[in-house]
């Protein structure tokens, strides 16, 4: 049903009474798609159903089943919730964003990740994986540097026939948060005046209306920003209410917006923050060298360190040093243990406790992938190297 080759028809009576898969509450697909041919595939997507379903326990009943190397899950609310209110696009991203995380941490696999709209009854799952699947294949064309897409969140503008006027204020609304939420300003400065046009059309020929729906945006991206960063007081005195309850035309309340909207935005990329981008991924990585034998440490909570997102962590760590900061992180601690292996006595279990390592498991896994060989055998090709040299400048002598 998923692909759409059976019938919602014909399995309505079946699914008319269970317990489990009650379709007729809301529900969201959601799908989770490898970047590359893995051969550990099957692994990344049981620690992802585990790391997802652990996040969401609280309010989601979650189910996930792999369909042609895509892990696809039924998601539906818990306690009479819906995904509007009590979940929205925001809380959904914070419990893909962690699994993710925990594969790429686990298993150095990086999943894409997208989300459909929101769907009622047996028929929807064809047309909620057709959306999900149309916003995996946006994120990978055209949007490839996301850490995940909802197919509400796609910009639409070259779909035959979309016309935005169709759209509503808070579908745009969420489009503009979330473009701020993952540092796309081109893109939300576009929607912000798709927004700001949007307020001038017969829906809206109220002005007082108008203005109440323009402070409304400012609002929630003000809430939505300081969730995530200090603006700095200097913004925080900007009196939206005043400036824009003030305003006397369509044309002046959109130059207000406007104004707002580049003071945050110039604030929020601007060379006088704490650490520009170069200085960021240099503080990342020595914060990664300096806590590496913490096993507790993870890339979500090196994103709240520095306040910011692990989408943007990853993103800008990759464009900056060239693989991701998980990555960067195991190859740390491989030469921090490849050094305690020839100069000291400790066990391989001691030697994975003090790299940050649970599990030897781990160590030999990751020292493996990186090194091609297993410690025991990087110890004996040492030791041999170390022989055969010995032996020649004995000779020599």
């Amino acid at each position: 049903m998923l692909k759409g080759r059976y019938s919602s028809i014909d399995y309505e009576e079946y699914f008319k009474n269970n317990p489990v898969l009650n379709f007729h509450k809301e529900y969201r697909i959601i799908i989770f798609v490898p970047e590359n041919d893995y051969d550990n595939t099957l692994e990344a997507f049981r620690i992802c159903n585990l790391s997802f379903n652990d996040i969401s326990k609280e309010n989601l009943i979650i189910h996930m089943l792999e369909m042609d190397n895509i892990l696809v899950g039924i998601c539906f609310t818990k306690n009479g919730n819906t995904f509007d209110k009590d979940h929205s696009w925001i809380e959904m991203s914070r419990y893909m964003n962690y699994a993710q995380v925990k594969v790429s941490e686990k298993v150095d696999i990086h999943l894409y990740a997208a989300a459909s709209g929101r769907h009622l009854g047996l028929a929807g799952l064809k047309h909620g994986f057709s959306e999900a699947f149309e916003a995996y294949e946006y994120q990978k064309i055209y949007d490839d540097e996301n850490s995940l897409i909802f197919y509400n969140n796609i910009k639409f503008e070259n779909k035959e026939g979309y016309n935005y006027q169709e759209d509503t204020w808070y579908e745009l609304e969420r489009k503009f948060l979330y473009c701020i939420n993952i540092e796309d300003f081109n893109s939300s400065a576009k929607i912000l005046a798709e927004l700001l046009e949007l307020v001038g059309n017969s829906r809206y020929q109220d002005f007082q209306m108008m203005k109440y729906k323009v402070f409304g945006l400012f609002n929630s991206l003000y809430i939505n920003i300081l969730e995530r960063k200090d603006i700095g007081d200097e913004l925080l005195n900007i009196n939206a209410v005043y400036h824009i309850s003030n305003c006397k035309s369509i044309g002046e309340l959109q130059s207000k917006a406007n104004t707002i909207y580049h003071a945050l935005e110039k604030r929020l990329i601007s060379d006088d923050d704490k650490f520009s981008s170069n200085n960021l991924i240099q503080g990342v990585a020595d914060y990664l060298k300096d806590n590496y034998s913490n096993p507790d440490l993870s890339m979500l909570s090196v994103a709240d360190e520095f306040k910011i997102s692990p989408a943007y962590l990853s993103r800008l760590f990759k464009q900056e040093i060239g693989i991701g900061p998980a990555a960067y992180l195991q190859k740390i601690r491989i030469e921090a243990v490849k050094e305690m292996l020839l100069n000291s006595d400790m066990t391989i279990k001691d030697i994975s406790e003090a790299v940050g390592y649970q599990y030897v498991l781990t160590l030999n896994r990751n020292f493996k992938k990186i090194e091609g060989i297993t410690p025991s055998q990087y110890i004996a090709t040492k030791k041999y190297y170390s022989h055969m040299t010995h032996k020649k400048n004995r000779i020599e002598k």
